[in-house]
Parts: C-alpha cells; structure tokens; sequence
C-alpha cells in the first residue's frame, strides 16, 4: 500500500506517496496514511453541519481507496492521537482563526499545520445528521452551501490524484 503524506512548503500541502518525496527534505511532514494503516482522524464539530459530515465522508472513502486504510471519523470532543484532519468548521478550528461566517459562498481554504491538515470553506446551516448509505440524507445535505465539500475535493484532485499517478 502508498504511504500518504503531506509536507508543509510555504504554507501549501504536498503530497509525497510512497517513497517518492515532492517537496525539499527540509520541511516538515504531514503524515495521514502510512503502510496501509491510518496515522491521522478525520474530526468534526460535536454538532457538524451536514456538509462537513458528507465531506468527511467523500475524504474518509476516497483515503481509504487511494491507501487501503479507513480514517476514522470522529466529533470533539473527543480526543485524537496523532495527526488530525479538520473538516468544516468546529472549535478545533476556530482555536486556529478560522470561522464559518469568515468565508464567502463557495469559498474554502486547504491548510497545514503541525499535526494538522484543514479542509474548511462556507457551510450552509443545515445540522441534520448525515447517513452516506441514504441518497435522501445526501441530497439535504448538498442542498446549500456546501464549500468543505469543495474544499475535501480540491484537495482530493489536486493534491492527491495530480500527484500520486
């Protein structure tokens, strides 16, 4: 299986699969998946919006078929060892500056931190509980603004399958 791990190059993720490395051996590493195994939690806010939970699901199967390893999902506050992946807005992330109401419409940031990796943009305010196996849970929560999907997907095409090819 690919090792997945993001290095940190002026403030931009980098993906290094494998033992190929695309970025200067001096930064430092972000890693989410190692040796089929996950190294890293995908966390959400103890009550996400509905587009954060589709969007960390969209990371957590998409992660699982690129690496094997299933991410686990989970919501503050519980505790995470390790890496961690923050999706959608939560108090994990407003520690780091970054709020919902910040962004506008469509508008999403993709960030690293030390043991951090942040996926976040503009979400509507649905907070219905999401169930990826129910297409009508799915389309309530694609029904609004739903910018951390945008965010999960560019990184997802950009970062991930750009370069892991």
């Amino acid at each position: 299986m690919r090792k997945i791990r993001f290095i940190q190059v002026c403030s931009l993720a980098v993906l290094a699969a494998g033992s190929y490395t695309l970025a200067a051996t001096a930064s430092r590493s972000l890693v989410l998946v190692q040796d089929g195994r996950a190294n890293a939690t995908i966390v959400l806010s103890a009550k996400p919006r509905a587009a954060a939970q589709l969007a960390a699901f969209d990371l957590q199967h998409y992660l699982q078929k690129i690496s094997g390893a299933k991410v686990p999902i989970v919501r503050e506050p519980a505790r995470v060892e390790g890496n961690r992946i923050l999706v959608g807005h939560s108090k994990s992330t407003e520690k780091l500056g970054y709020h919902n109401k910040d962004f506008a419409e469509q508008e999403y940031t993709i960030k690293t931190f030390p043991t951090t990796l942040l996926l976040m943009g503009y979400d509507g305010e649905e907070l219905a509980d999401v169930r990826y196996e129910d297409y009508g849970s799915l389309y309530k929560a694609a029904s609004g603004p739903i910018a951390s999907c945008y965010a999960v997907h560019a990184f997802l095409e950009k970062i991930l399958f750009n370069r892991s090819a």
